[in-house]
């Protein structure tokens, strides 16, 4: 969800569902009636650099030979969730998201996450991140110290309870009530997702600062039992982004994985995109002509580690493994 789970305490963090970006999945041609979209969810560890490459491949679809009837969907992170870097906590979230959905039952937390983000989205909120956090603490208050319950916990009665807090919150923050909107507040944080047909990805760069081998482990299992399917790039995305130029092994492999500061704002990678790129920024590069060179990047990753065991400890990415399941 947008923005959202920071739970007063970020978990205490950013709302605890993700979300579909439905505009990125939007379709410019009409389907036969036989044709069914296939599903293809993104969840990335970044926000910024991961979303601008995977709009680029989902908007030149047709030019690099992917099948035009799949739908690349990325998931939004919650507003307590947003600066999470963690990929196991990541990936729970996406599986209680996945559950919650099925079942129907969602935890307090999820809903406010829901709450929130719908007033961002329908009610513009002019005090900004302030704001938000302030209404994010009502909640908690409402929650913990109104109803005695733990964020956690899950609402027995989901419309009833749903509407009573949203009353306490409209009057708490003298915001307008929202009441009168729950069936669409609690429809945001709804994955459209289709057991078996759809397909999840969970693409994360290998930091090994925020993610130990211990939980790599474990994510690599976890994926393999709820048929998720998990990208990594070692040491980081701009590394598979620098695959898409036939200079590759001019690349120092020391440099390459310790991936140091070069300047106050960027690292070797980064600064090496920059070269090749004229201009590279985080959250602004001409993604779309990176993308026109997929194949290159694609031959090229072959050079490295492309085992998602061995990506744990040694350069590369299989990021091309997902590349080719798109084109088929």
């Amino acid at each position: 969800m947008g923005e959202f789970l920071y739970l007063a305490q970020f978990f205490l963090l950013r709302r605890n569902k993700m979300r579909e970006k439905r505009k990125f999945a939007e379709r410019s041609r009409v389907l036969l009636n036989s044709e069914v979209r296939k599903k293809i969810y993104l969840v990335f560890e970044g926000e910024k650099t991961e979303a601008l490459y995977f709009e680029a491949i989902d908007a030149l679809k047709t030019e690099l030979g992917m099948n035009p009837i799949l739908e690349l969907i990325p998931i939004l992170r919650s507003y307590n969730e947003r600066g999470w870097s963690n990929p196991k906590k990541i990936l729970e979230r996406i599986i209680r998201n996945l559950d919650e959905t099925k079942s129907g039952k969602y935890s307090y937390e999820s809903f406010f996450n829901c709450i929130l983000e719908f007033y961002d989205e329908h009610h513009k909120l002019s005090g900004g991140k302030v704001q938000k956090q302030s209404i994010w603490n009502s909640l908690v208050f409402i929650c913990i110290q109104e109803n005695q319950k733990k964020l956690s916990d899950i609402m027995e009665d989901l419309e009833t309870e749903g509407i009573k807090i949203l009353e306490k919150l409209a009057e708490k923050e003298k915001i307008i009530n929202v009441a009168e909107h729950i069936s669409e507040i609690l429809q945001i944080q709804e994955l459209t997702y289709a057991e078996g047909f759809d397909k999840i990805c969970l693409i994360v760069d290998r930091d090994p600062l925020s993610f130990s081998e211990e939980q790599y482990d474990q994510v690599v299992q976890i994926c393999k039992e709820r048929q998720i399917d998990f990208y990594v790039t070692n040491p980081c995305f701009e590394f598979w982004l620098l695959l898409h130029f036939p200079d590759h092994k001019n690349l120092d492999p020391v440099k390459i994985k310790e991936n140091s500061k070069v300047s106050s704002r960027s690292r070797y990678l980064e600064n090496e995109l920059k070269k090749r790129c004229g201009s590279y920024q985080k959250y602004r590069y001409d993604a779309e002509d990176i993308v026109r060179r997929v194949d290159t990047a694609v031959i090229n990753s072959t050079a490295y580690c492309v085992d998602i065991n061995l990506l744990k400890n040694e350069i590369g990415s299989n990021l091309g493994t997902l590349i080719h399941e798109l084109r088929t």
